[in-house]
């Protein structure tokens, strides 16, 4: 079953104002790509979590490959929808890690 996925704007500003392709090429398609597989298999993305969110979110967490030594890492607050057939997005976090 596919399910519908919703974005909210708020999230879509915060990716946008964090300029995450700033980084390299990439980043910022490969949080969209990420969030499309939760439309497919939502059960290999969320998990159930008490922080940063508390309820259901997915992880994104990737070495970026214009500097081995930089991780980028991004939290989704995903909540079912009422109509049981989508997905919302409600917020994110990013986290840039240098070692």
């Amino acid at each position: 079953m596919s399910y519908r996925l919703e974005i909210l704007p708020r999230v879509r500003r915060k990716l946008a104002s964090w300029k995450l392709d700033d980084y390299g090429d990439g980043v910022l398609v490969e949080a969209y790509l990420f969030l499309e597989r939760l439309k497919e298999t939502p059960w290999d993305v969320l998990q159930r979590s008490r922080t940063p969110f508390d309820g259901m979110t997915a992880r994104l967490a990737f070495v970026d490959p214009a500097n081995r030594l930089c991780e980028h890492v991004l939290i989704f607050h995903v909540f079912f929808g009422m109509d049981e057939e989508s997905w919302i997005v409600a917020n994110a976090i990013y986290r840039r890690r240098v070692l």
